[in-house]
């Protein structure tokens, strides 16, 4: 299906039209591609924010809510799978890439995708347990798996056969996610953001920016809260984020806002809810923190590192490629709050190391930048595509 002589083109499909972090990083990805080379477009089930969002950065979103196949309606995966390669072919579709583990619809994608010549390409952005059976069959007709980062995949390979591991390292490839670094550090620090919140000029700010999810571990932020503002009772707590959609996820928002009232912090904390402002509030953080239970590679994070704000973080999956302990942020292998709000208060009480770990954080922030990090997505495109290198003026 390739021809050398016009840009090959790439589907993005996007089984959650939400705008998370999974999306977001997909998002700044296909933004930095070679517009002269590939020519992507994102494939949506349902509507949401990532397409308004896809939209504003010029970039194609088509929406296929035929493939929205679940176990329930499995019968339909031969005509899902017949419908999708007509569609792959007649669109000139190249590479097809999956961006979430849906596994029922890469049941039908693998073979339309073999009808017609494209190549299959599954990025891993979230953590995922051990791979067995079925899930490992379907992973393993692929054509390449993109993971970003070594944590994200590192139970794949525990007590796997050998013909798996043998798999991986033919296919898998570790590529980080990215931010644009220039555009964050082109903004300058601006109180305003959270003086509109209610936060006092001067009062220190701990934040946790993120969807509340229960595997964020908000509630465990809010307990460490609770003692940071013993010692700290001018300090600000902020979780920017919501929850998932959902009568059930804004039940746990709701549960949250009570936990905080409980631990009489009604004063201190504040639900921002969803903002797409979140970066300008990050950048007057004084300490960011992520105590997630599993983490395949934050974006916040990246983008804490471009803020020059050190960050308290769960030592999990992938966030240790992110944060280097001791000199971007503190690593911590512990579930208790109060061990969390021993590092927030170090740091909080500590102006000079927080200065030098800022410092270091924003030089790091350099490594992660999506166009040099598109470079190499770039290149595993065109050895798919049997393309010579890139050549960018």
């Amino acid at each position: 299906m390739f021809e050398s002589s016009k840009p090959s083109a790439i589907a993005y499909l996007s089984t959650d039209s939400d705008l998370f972090g999974s999306e977001r990083s997909m998002l700044v990805a296909v933004k930095h591609l070679n517009r002269a080379v590939f020519e992507p477009r994102i494939i949506t089930l349902w509507a949401g924010p990532l397409e308004d969002a896809a939209r504003r950065e010029g970039i194609k979103v088509e929406r296929l809510d035929w493939l929205n196949v679940t176990r329930r309606d499995m019968w339909r995966l031969p005509w899902t799978a017949f419908r999708l390669a007509f569609w792959l072919r007649q669109e000139g579709i190249d590479i097809l890439e999956f961006n979430q583990s849906n596994y029922v619809l890469l049941l039908a994608a693998w073979p339309a995708a073999r009808l017609c010549g494209t190549r299959l390409v599954y990025r891993q952005r979230m953590f995922q347990n051990e791979l067995r059976g079925l899930r490992r069959f379907l992973l393993s007709r692929v054509d390449q798996l993109i993971s970003v980062s070594a944590g994200a995949v590192a139970p794949w390979r525990q007590g796997a056969p050998a013909w798996w591991r043998r798999f991986l390292e033919r296919r898998l490839t570790v590529i980080h996610d990215g931010r644009d670094m220039a555009r964050l550090e082109a903004f300058e620090r601006d109180r305003s953001f959270v003086r509109d919140l209610g936060v006092p000029d001067g009062a220190p700010i701990v934040g946790m920016v993120g969807a509340l999810d229960p595997n964020k571990r908000p509630d465990l932020f809010l307990r460490a809260a609770r003692a940071v503002h013993e010692r700290r009772p001018e300090a600000r707590f902020l979780l920017v984020g919501s929850p998932y959609l959902g009568a059930q996820a804004q039940d746990y928002g709701d549960s949250l806002r009570a936990l905080a009232a409980d631990l009489g912090l009604s004063q201190r904390v504040v639900f921002t809810g969803f903002r797409h402002d979140a970066y300008r509030i990050l950048q007057n953080f004084d300490v960011l923190v992520l105590p997630s239970r599993r983490e395949a590679f934050s974006g916040v994070l990246l983008e804490a590192l471009a803020a020059g704000v050190p960050a308290v973080a769960s030592n999990v999956d992938g966030t240790p490629e992110i944060v280097v302990d001791g000199v971007t942020g503190l690593l911590i292998d512990s579930d208790r709050p109060e061990d969390y709000a021993s590092k927030i208060l170090g740091l909080l009480d500590d102006q000079e190391q927080r200065a030098r770990l800022s410092q270091a954080s924003r030089a790091r922030a350099r490594q992660f930048d999506q166009a040099m990090l598109t470079r190499r997505v770039e290149a595993a495109y065109c050895a798919l595509a049997g393309r010579g290198a890139i050549e960018r003026r």
